[in-house]
């Protein structure tokens, strides 16, 4: 993309055509924030950027090795609920599956306990302020 054609998208997306800057409300997350990196996007946690996404392997056997074994580098605007099962299924597909995943609370709910449920295992979710509960389905 051409550097006049991302100009002209940032002022579209964050500008009123009064020459104005919209209010933070108005302006959608995955609008433009940098001309020279069109990729990054917004989070109103994260702010401006990419968030990295890693599952790495755990065992309270201090003899065992806790080895990082996916990574998926994504705009900040993308939800942590859209992370899980891919990175379950890449695992599975290098026969590095865990027996059990612990997440954060943004990335369970009812569509990925489902799909995880198709795919067996146990998956434990917790979230900030919530007492933690474990979720015995199969992904």
């Amino acid at each position: 993309m051409s550097s006049y054609t991302l100009l002209v998208r940032l002022l579209q997306e964050q500008c009123v055509v009064d020459g104005s800057i919209k209010p933070n409300k108005d302006v959608p997350s995955d609008s433009l924030q940098n001309p020279s990196d069109p990729d990054a996007s917004y989070d109103g946690h994260k702010g401006k950027g990419y968030q990295t996404q890693v599952m790495e392997t755990y065992s309270p056997d201090k003899d065992r090795l806790s080895l990082i074994t996916h990574v998926v580098t994504e705009p900040a605007h993308t939800s942590d609920a859209s992370a899980l099962i891919p990175a379950i299924a890449d695992t599975k597909k290098r026969q590095l599956k865990p027996e059990e995943v612990l997440a954060d609370s943004l990335y369970g709910g009812d569509a990925n306990c489902e799909k995880a449920k198709e795919r067996g295992g146990s998956c434990t979710i917790t979230g900030y302020g919530q007492r933690e509960y474990e979720r015995n389905h199969p992904y």
